[in-house]
């Protein structure tokens, strides 16, 4: 194993001569970015191949990020780090990239979304932005692959943990990022009223806590209330109390 230190001339030397020897592509693009398992293990392999110790993952990995900008957000966030640690460690890197991507995907969509304000497509729905489309798209062409029904309604919402668990396993097949999670489960409610109620608490719920997108368990939680809420109303409404 090579100690510490190394310089990033020296792993980045290492790791493309690897990569050039066995044809594997370390880069982090637009379109790795959608299969960020499949670079994680390139990464890990070629350091592993390059005798690099577990301490240099992120740090190797950082170094073939296409993006200026994301590079910019990992080397900043390695900073701070390294002023109270020794290392990175290579899942926190991992779990910490992922929330950067995210972020920079919502940033994007929501300048899309104030640039197409005040728009509305021919059913007069407002237009949907190019990152909610991709969602979409990948995740009809995984349930009409495997025959899944994924809706839900006011009859199948009583087997919500089901529904819950097949939404993010749908989610996890695609490869998509949890920032995603929350988006696909409301595309696929198949009922009015819940939607229109789950997407006045997305806005609250975003504003009150700053997150970039739904945390995945708070989501969950917000969408039993909401569930509950109808119901009742429901009742209400049949038997007048």
């Amino acid at each position: 194993m090579l100690a510490f230190p190394l310089t990033e001339e020296k792993i980045q030397d290492e790791l493309s001569q690897w990569a050039n020897a066995n044809s594997a592509d370390l880069l982090l693009n637009e379109r790795s970015c959608k299969d960020l398992g499949r670079w994680f293990s390139r990464i890990e392999e070629g350091c592993k191949a390059c005798g690099f110790l577990e301490g240099h993952y992120a740090h190797g990995a950082i170094i073939f990020i296409e993006s200026e900008d994301l590079a910019e957000a990992m080397r900043e966030k390695q900073e701070q780090l390294l002023s109270g640690t020794a290392r990175w460690h290579w899942e926190d890197f991992k779990e910490e990239i992922r929330r950067a991507i995210t972020k920079a995907e919502n940033d994007a969509e929501e300048k899309n979304e104030e640039e197409n304000e005040g728009r509305v497509e021919a059913n007069g729905e407002p237009p949907r932005t190019p990152m909610e489309g991709r969602v979409h798209w990948v995740l009809l062409r995984h349930v009409n692959n495997n025959s899944l029904d994924p809706w839900l309604n006011d009859r199948s919402c009583q087997d919500l943990a089901r529904w819950l668990s097949c939404i993010k396993e749908m989610c996890d097949a695609c490869d998509l990022l949890e920032g995603h999670y929350a988006q696909a489960a409301i595309f696929f409610i198949d009922w009015e009223d819940l939607v229109r109620v789950i997407r006045n608490k997305q806005q609250q719920y975003l504003i009150r806590t700053g997150h970039a997108y739904w945390i995945w368990d708070d989501f969950k939680e917000e969408l039993r209330e909401a569930i509950v809420q109808l119901e009742s109303r429901v009742y209400q409404d049949i038997y007048g109390y």
